[in-house]
């Protein structure tokens, strides 16, 4: 498996393969000797890389760690090829909408409004109810968000077109 690794400023490529005698481990193309030893669950480690001995202890927070070693800390991210692939997919896809302006898609009456300026809303919500032709219909919003402004109250008649409300 192929990883990116980020130590403080600097990048590295790190790919794990196996091998006759355990792990092969590559550093930017190049094979590494590397041993380790888990002394304390997730927590310490002993590691010996390239002949030389070194203790870490790493704790960690999702794909990035926080690596004690040698007095220091270091900030260490790291990115398998899975959550690249995520990643660039995700960056291919629309973004979510926020905010939008409901408007009436028909002349009606407002019997209800449910929401008022500074409420938050999410995607699906009942906005208000508007009654044309007898019939009762649900305004939904579209996004998630804050309501900015509401233009109507119960009993208003509105026009095809006409701002509702705005949320941002």
């Amino acid at each position: 498996m192929k990883y990116e690794t980020q130590i403080g400023d600097r990048n590295y490529e790190v790919e794990v393969t196996p091998g006759e005698n355990g792990l092969k481990i590559f550093l930017n193309g190049e094979e590494i000797e590397v041993d380790y030893v888990e002394i304390s669950p997730k927590a310490l480690y002993s590691i010996i890389i390239g002949g030389r001995s070194y203790e870490l202890w790493v704790r960690r927070e999702g794909g990035n760690y926080e690596v004690f070693a040698e007095g220091r800390t270091l900030g260490v991210t790291v990115r398998d090829e899975r959550r690249r692939r995520v990643e660039s997919l995700k960056a291919t896809l629309p973004q979510t909408k926020s905010g939008f302006v409901l408007k009436a898609p028909m002349p009606a009456v407002a019997t209800a409004v449910l929401v008022e300026p500074g409420q938050e809303v999410k995607k699906g919500d009942i906005l208000c109810h508007l009654e044309a032709m007898k019939m009762e219909n649900e305004m939904a919003s579209e996004a998630d968000g804050v309501v900015k402004e509401v233009k109507i109250s119960p009993g208003d008649g509105v026009e095809k077109d006409q701002v509702l409300i705005v949320v941002e």
